[in-house]
């Protein structure tokens, strides 16, 4: 029996009454609000994500045992061959062998070092296997999982990756997939990355206030409140500031702890790149009046080393060499507000401090959203090999990949970082998928173009007295860059 024969039997035996004892659970709306991830129905915890991946399998047909082969990091494919207890390696192996199991495959893997390449990077030698693998059409891979400033923005230049728009498989509308995911990786209309929760990264990148909960309930600042603001729309900078401002400046306890000020800049409304009418990157030639404005206000208070604790040398000890760190000092209660990445709550785990996680503030209350500005430099990425054998197994396994990852990796995740109350904690719950839905990327952080991002990102910490004359110096490197990368991208295609 032929492949589509199968898929037409299967999907035949699904639509049966005898088998539909899920028929009335409704298909997932796609909305980026997204719900409890543990939410229940009356089949059963994530009956839906299972349903939908039964349907792409019955599609697909089976692949008789076939073997799909994945180039990637470690991080990104369970380095254990059974459950060991480790809740986001046993995440990845049970995702794994649950699409093993539906759609009859092997999956194997070639993990990357970077042993032997420039810097050690796994980028390097990730890229450089795929242009082989590409100038010699044999196919030797069937997804590549790798980062997308360090490795995929080679890959994509030098035409070793196929756009992901090519395919109707990929379902964008669902809660799997971040965000807006074409347009915010888009280059004239093309995009190649795949990114959201099927891979580790999408756990750490994002934007986030982590705040101490002793330091917070000293000053009286209730953790429920907090929360309550933030779901009623109204955690601004200027209602963070007021409850700041209740912690003395007189070094002993310091209000926030920000290495440089971007995140906030972004997760005000403001982009270093934005699109023309034709979805190709620009980069305006001056920050507005409007712009600076803002970062005055910003740098205001996290410039002042009385506020700021990273800015006091005798608080912390940066460096590879530090004896005590951020994280020493948060665990020792010594500042309020954290503004970092989602990366930093694992940090913390070892520690014996209590802290909550919210979204970064909005501009003000005409910014209708949160948004929680995701460090292009640590996102990685699904990319589709341009000499891949077979696209459409790719596209359903890869899809199949993305849902069942908000069935075992979210909540492994959720669980880890909210110290296993992840449900019976549903305040806390909402902080993350409100974080998580909300992510944004800028393309001139992901590509580098001439620094820019750190250009003002490092002024709102340590000063914006010369951010106009040193902005303008970097935009002439950013666009020369910028344009050679759309020069890249169309020569690839």
């Amino acid at each position: 029996m032929n492949k589509k024969l199968i898929a037409l039997f299967l999907a035949l035996l699904m639509a049966s009454p005898l088998l539909a004892s899920c028929g009335d659970d409704k298909p997932s709306s796609g909305s980026k609000e997204t719900k409890p991830t543990t939410e229940t129905g009356a089949s059963g915890e994530f009956a839906e994500i299972d349903k939908y991946v039964n349907e792409l399998a019955a599609s697909s047909g089976s692949y008789n045992g076939k073997t799909f082969n994945i180039l990637t990091r470690e991080s990104e494919y369970p380095a254990n061959d059974e459950v060991t207890g480790d809740l986001q390696q046993d995440a990845l192996y049970n995702r794994n062998r649950k699409i093993e199991e539906v759609f009859d495959v092997k999956i194997d893997k070639l993990i990357v070092t970077g042993e032997g390449y420039p810097d050690g990077s796994t980028g390097y030698e990730m890229a450089e296997k795929l242009r082989l693998d590409t100038l010699s059409t044999t196919g030797d891979y069937d997804l590549c999982i790798g980062n997308i400033s360090n490795g995929g923005s080679t890959m994509l230049t030098q035409g070793s990756i196929r756009p992901i728009d090519e395919t109707t498989i990929f379902n964008f509308d669902k809660s799997w997939w971040l965000n807006d995911l074409q347009n915010q990786f888009s280059v004239g209309g093309r995009s190649y990355f795949l990114s959201g929760k099927l891979v580790t990264s999408h756990y750490m990148d994002a934007s986030a206030v982590i705040f101490n909960k002793g330091v917070a309930s000293q000053y009286n600042i209730s953790a429920d409140e907090l929360y309550d603001t933030v779901k009623n729309g109204e955690w601004t900078i200027d209602k963070m500031n007021e409850l700041a401002s209740v912690v003395p400046t007189n070094g002993d306890i310091w209000r926030y702890y920000a290495r440089q000020g971007l995140n906030l800049y972004m997760s005000g409304g403001n982009m270093v790149s934005n699109k023309d009418a034709d979805d190709m990157p620009i980069i305006p030639s001056a920050l507005t009046d409007d712009q600076m404005t803002f970062i005055n206000k910003i740098s205001g208070f996290l410039s002042d080393k009385t506020q700021n604790i990273f800015l006091d040398g005798k608080a912390i000890e940066e460096g590879p060499e530090s004896k005590y760190t951020a994280e020493d000092a948060f665990a020792d209660n010594k500042f309020l507000f954290w503004l970092d990445t989602m990366g930093k709550p694992i940090d913390l785990l070892e520690k014996e401090v209590e802290f909550g996680i919210i979204p970064m503030p909005k501009k003000d209350d005409t910014q209708t959203d949160y948004i929680a500005f995701s460090n292009g430099q640590n996102t990685t990425a699904a990319f589709i090999p341009k000499a891949v054998k077979d696209e459409e197994m790719t596209a359903y396994i890869t899809e199949a990949m993305a849902a069942l990852s908000e069935k075992y990796l979210e909540p492994a995740y959720y669980d880890k970082v909210l110290k296993g109350r992840a449900s019976e904690s549903p305040n806390e719950r909402r902080m993350l998928d409100l974080i998580y839905s909300s992510k944004k990327y800028d393309l001139a952080d992901i590509y580098k173009w001439g620094e820019l991002t750190m250009t003002i990102g490092s002024s709102i910490v340590e000063g914006v007295d010369t951010l106009t004359s040193s902005y303008k110096a970097t935009y002439r490197m950013a666009l020369s860059e910028l344009n050679n990368t759309i020069s890249q991208i169309q020569k690839a295609e």
